[in-house]
């Protein structure tokens, strides 16, 4: 499981702070497949008891928590950085 969360995560979720909102049914689907292998269950087990297991969230989730981590610094950030001031201006 480290070497998911470690190798594989950071790169599926690469930019998904800006990509996330959009439904990514291949990468719970990969999510989904990796967890069947680290268990060694079969096809029909679901994916509630997979996650359950192994204490996966959907990754949906996950993308929703950075795209809030991402805009939380943004408003947090000191008023006189450029990304603030685009910010403001944009909004």
């Amino acid at each position: 499981m480290r070497g998911w969360q470690v190798l594989v995560r950071p790169i599926l979720e690469y930019g998904a702070e800006i990509w996330g909102e959009m439904n990514w049914k291949e990468g719970e689907d990969l999510q989904l497949e990796m967890g069947r292998r680290v268990l060694g269950v079969s096809k029909m087990t679901t994916k509630e008891v997979i996650q359950g297991e192994l204490g996966l969230g959907k990754e949906s989730s996950r993308r929703i928590e950075l795209r809030i981590r991402f805009w939380s610094k943004i408003i947090n950030i000191d008023k006189n950085r450029l990304i603030y001031k685009i910010y403001k201006q944009r909004r």
